[in-house]
């Protein structure tokens, strides 16, 4: 499998190929048109052990579009972003969450232009990993909290926090709705994350 397009290399301006290689967090490239040009072994091994993304093969990723595996707010925002990082030729830095039913997760994004807007190197690291807080409430007690008047749970599709029935307007880390996401809960974006991302 290659993990990068032939020119990738000659693009590279302030970083080396070597050490893109070696570093321990995952990495990837674009082009121009957000195109993947290039994953190291980091992304690689995160990914396998994650389940992947939608729209994202790591046995040949090569010039597999990154909105294709983006959907909603979430891809415009992206887009603005790096088209932003693009035209300006600065790089541009992003926290997100991502987690597991099991783990915690927050990172520090770095986006960086390749020389003459030939592309972007993105850069995850790891601030943040625990485990969750198990969550030992039932089905029955779940949906006694957390649905609505209408029959449905919102979750945030960003942070996936899960909003409280009782009008606290308090969102919560429901474990046992991430690994296993039930038919009524529907998809939102919680305030906080609408106001950091979208707004």
């Amino acid at each position: 499998m290659s993990r990068y397009a032939p020119t990738f290399p000659t693009l590279l301006d302030g970083f080396s190929l070597e050490t893109l290689e070696r570093d321990r967090h995952s990495i990837f490239a674009l082009s121009p048109g957000f195109d993947v040009i290039y994953v190291n072994p980091a992304y690689c091994a995160f990914w396998e052990a994650n389940g992947g993304t939608p729209g994202f093969d790591t046995r040949s990723p090569i010039g597999v579009n990154l909105f294709d595996a983006i959907a909603g707010v979430t891809r415009s925002f992206y887009r603005e972003r790096l088209e932003r990082v693009l035209a300006s030729g600065q790089r541009w830095e992003n926290l997100y969450a991502c987690p597991s039913a099991e783990t915690h997760r927050e990172y520090h994004q770095g986006i960086y232009p390749l020389k003459n807007a030939q592309g972007l190197v993105i850069i995850n690291s790891l601030k943040v990993e625990r485990p969750t807080d198990l969550d030992a409430r039932t089905g029955a007690e779940l949906e006694l909290a957390y649905l609505q008047s209408g029959g449905l749970a919102s979750q945030c599709s960003n942070c996936r926090r899960t909003l409280r029935n009782d009008d606290s307007g308090l969102w919560d880390w429901v474990p046992a709705w991430i690994a296993d996401l039930p038919a009524y809960v529907s998809h939102t974006i919680c305030p906080p994350c609408f106001e950091y991302y979208w707004k």
